[in-house]
C-alpha cells in the first residue's frame, strides 16, 4: 500500500536520523566492587561491609478521576463516575513501564440498570537512546492530532466531555498496540517533535446495520480483547513544530490496512492538522488558551452485506468523513479578586460529517460554551451548556456537569 510504505519509509529514516546525531543519555554510574571502602580495613573480627545494593527502582501511582452529570432535555439524567489509576515504574535512568486502567460506572436511563465498564489503556516499556530518540512497545495512547496526547484527562479538557471527533462515532483513533518512536530535533530557537508507531490495525465494522463502515479503534472491553484484525498493519507519525514556546503546530497521517474475515481487503487513510494556542497578556489580565483541529478519514469502497442476509444490504457509498472543533478559553490569572482569578471561561464549536448514505449517517455539530472554577492547578468544578444540532433528527440540548481530579 503505497501510503503506507511511505509513512514506514519516514519511520526509518527518522529514527536513523535520531539514532545518529543525538546526544548520548548520561550513563548510570556503576556500583563500588569491594566489599569495603578504598583504603579502610576493618577492625579484627568485624565482617566486611556489605557491597552497596542496585536500587530497585522509582515507582508513581498517579492518574486522574472524574464525576460527571449529564441532564438532556426529555430523558433521564445520567450520573457517571470514572477513574484511572497509573503505575510508573523507572527500573534504570534509560527504562520506563507504563501501566494504566480506565474503569466507569454509570447509570443507564434506557434500561434504568448500570453500566459498568474496565479496559487496560495502557500498557507499554520504553527504551531512551539517547536525547533525540525514545522507543517502545505495547499498549500505548496514539498522539494522532493533539487530544488525546494533550488534553484528554478530565482535569486537563476544558469542558466535561470530548469533542465529537473522539466521540462515539469518532473518526480518530486512541489506542494502539504494537511499537512506536519519539523524540524532538532542535531547530534555532524553536524545535521539531516526532511520533511514529507501527501497530494493529483497527477494525472495520462490516456487520452492524447502524455502524457499518465506521471504523472501531478501540482493542479491550472489560479487560477482553476486542479487535478482529490481527498483524502490524497500520503505520503514522505526527510531526509538530514549536513555533516559540506558546504556539504549535502539528500534522498527523495514519494509513491501515484492514481484513475482516471473509470479508475484502480495505485501506483507510487518516489525516489531522492542529494548532495550540496559550499565553498570558498584561493588556487582558490573563491566560489565553485556543485549540483547533481538523481530522479527514478515507476508507476504500466497499459493499456491506453484499447478500442481504443482515437486511440492510447490499450496500456500497463513498466512505469519506471529517471533523474538527475550536476551543477558546480565557481565565484572568492577574486579577486581584481571588475568585475571578481562578475562574475560566470556555467556548467550543465541534463538528462531525459522515456520509448520509451509510448506517448511522448524517453530520452533526455543537456549540458549548462553559465556566471551570480551579480549586488547584490539578481539580477542576465544570459547567456547560451543550447545543447539539444532529442532521435528520431533533435537537439535543444538554446540561453538563463535571468535577475532575488529577492525582
Amino acid at each position: 500500500m503505497k501510503w503506507k510504505h511511505l509513512v514506514l519509509g519516514w519511520m526509518a529514516i527518522t529514527a536513523l536520523a535520531a539514532a545518529l546525531l543525538g546526544e548520548e543519555a548520561p550513563a548510570t554510574p556503576a556500583a563500588p566492587a569491594a566489599d569495603k571502602p578504598a583504603g579502610v580495613t576493618p577492625p579484627p573480627g568485624v565482617p566486611p561491609a556489605k557491597p552497596p545494593q542496585a536500587p530497585l527502582g522509582l515507582f508513581l501511582l498517579t492518574g486522574d478521576a472524574d464525576f460527571t452529570f449529564a441532564a438532556q432535555r426529555g430523558s433521564r439524567g445520567v450520573f457517571e463516575g470514572a477513574v484511572a489509576p497509573m503505575l510508573l515504574w523507572q527500573p534504570c535512568d534509560r527504562v520506563l513501564l507504563e501501566l494504566d486502567l480506565d474503569l466507569s460506572l454509570a447509570n443507564n436511563p434506557v434500561t434504568g440498570g448500570t453500566d459498568k465498564s474496565g479496559t487496560v489503556a495502557l500498557a507499554n516499556l520504553s527504551y531512551i537512546v539517547n536525547d533525540r530518540l525514545t522507543v517502545g512497545g505495547g499498549i500505548f495512547e496514539m498522539p494522532f492530532a493533539a487530544f488525546h496526547s494533550h488534553f484528554d484527562p478530565g482535569w486537563i479538557n476544558r469542558l466535561p466531555d470530548e469533542p465529537l471527533p473522539y466521540g462515539e462515532r469518532g473518526i480518530a483513533p486512541d489506542q494502539g498496540i504494537g511499537f512506536f518512536a519519539l523524540g524532538a530535533f532542535p531547530i534555532a530557537d524553536s524545535r521539531l517533535t516526532y511520533n511514529l508507531w507501527w501497530t494493529v490495525s483497527p477494525t472495520l465494522l462490516i456487520d452492524d446495520p447502524d455502524a457499518a463502515g465506521s471504523i472501531d479503534f478501540g482493542n479491550f472491553h472489560n479487560f477482553k480483547y476486542t479487535n478482529r484484525n490481527s498483524g502490524l498493519r497500520t503505520a503514522g507519525g505526527r510531526f509538530a513544530y514549536i513555533v516559540c514556546p506558546a504556539v504549535e503546530v502539528g500534522y498527523s497521517i495514519q494509513a491501515s490496512e484492514m481484513n475482516p474475515e471473509h470479508f475484502k481487503h480495505v485501506d483507510a487513510l487518516l489525516q489531522a492538522v492542529d494548532v495550540n494556542f496559550v499565553k498570558e497578556f498584561d493588556e487582558i489580565k490573563g491566560t489565553v488558551r485556543a485549540q483547533a483541529e481538523w481530522l479527514w478519514s478515507n476508507v476504500r469502497r466497499a459493499t456491506y452485506d453484499p447478500t442481504g442476509a443482515l437486511g440492510f444490504g447490499p450496500l456500497r457509498f463513498d466512505n469519506e468523513r471529517s471533523g474538527g472543533f475550536g476551543l477558546v478559553s480565557y481565565r484572568p490569572t492577574k486579577c486581584g479578586n481571588a475568585f475571578l482569578k481562578n475562574t475560566e471561561f470556555v467556548i467550543r464549536y465541534d463538528w462531525l460529517r459522515i456520509p448520509e448514505e451509510s448506517p448511522g449517517g448524517g453530520g452533526e455539530e455543537r456549540w458549548t460554551p462553559g465556566v471551570d472554577y480551579w480549586i488547584t492547578p490539578s481539580c477542576v468544578i465544570k459547567v456547560a451548556y451543550e447545543w447539539d444540532r444532529l442532521h435528520g433528527a431533533p435537537d439535543a440540548h444538554v446540561l453538563l456537569f463535571q468535577f475532575a481530579i488529577g492525582f
